[in-house]
């Protein structure tokens, strides 16, 4: 499979990204939603690391990364403090069997928009890449792709109304796809399945 061509959407113009009311469903790609952690589960065993960060209507989202008290590794999502009373989530994984199903291990987070419940306000990916991935992109539902910037090992992305990923490719540094990890995204709350488009 060849690489598509990476098409960019100008996501820090839409500043309706701010305002995050965590009515959230949090979901792992492909899973039933994340049960809330345990106290263990969220309570870094040393030091946080932010390592990934993206600036969306003059707002900065981060990932930091670390180790809990269970010994798992960890990303956190860093929300802006406008974007609603929770400042993100946790999510944590064995670091044994952390690529156990591929070189991508993915994250998908969603909300419904404070003014809108029959829509998706953001979605956002995050997780953890294995060190033979060199590019990652997102393949939209309209088939368009937009990079996904892998730093330190992990990778997160937020995507505004109307751009919703419906899978992350992976390619390692001759271009040839490693891994192709469908995102569970419905195309609207109301919708039971996340039927893929055809590209």
């Amino acid at each position: 499979m060849s690489k598509p061509q990476k098409t960019l959407f100008a996501a820090g113009a839409i500043c309706i990204l701010a305002g995050i009311s965590f009515g959230a469903l949090r979901a792992s790609a492909g899973s039933s939603p994340t049960p809330p952690l345990m106290s263990a589960e969220s309570t870094p065993a040393g030091a946080i690391s932010t390592v990934e960060s993206q600036v969306i209507g003059g707002q900065t989202w981060s990932l930091s990364t670390f180790t809990n008290k269970n010994g798992r590794v960890c990303l956190r999502q860093n929300i802006p403090p406008t974007a609603g009373a929770e400042h993100g989530g946790t999510a944590c994984a064995d670091p044994e069997t952390l690529f156990a199903t591929g070189a991508i291990h993915l994250e998908t987070d969603m909300e419904t928009a404070p003014n809108n419940r029959g829509e998706w306000s953001n979605v956002w990916v995050y997780g953890w890449s294995a060190s033979g991935v060199t590019d990652l992109v997102a393949q939209l539902r309209d088939c368009t792709t937009v990079p996904v910037r892998i730093a330190s090992g992990v990778f997160s992305h937020v995507f505004p109304p109307g751009h919703l990923p419906q899978r992350l490719i992976a390619y390692q540094v001759d271009g040839t796809v490693m891994q192709e990890v469908a995102v569970s995204v419905p195309p609207s709350p109301s919708a039971e399945t996340a039927t893929p488009t055809t590209c």
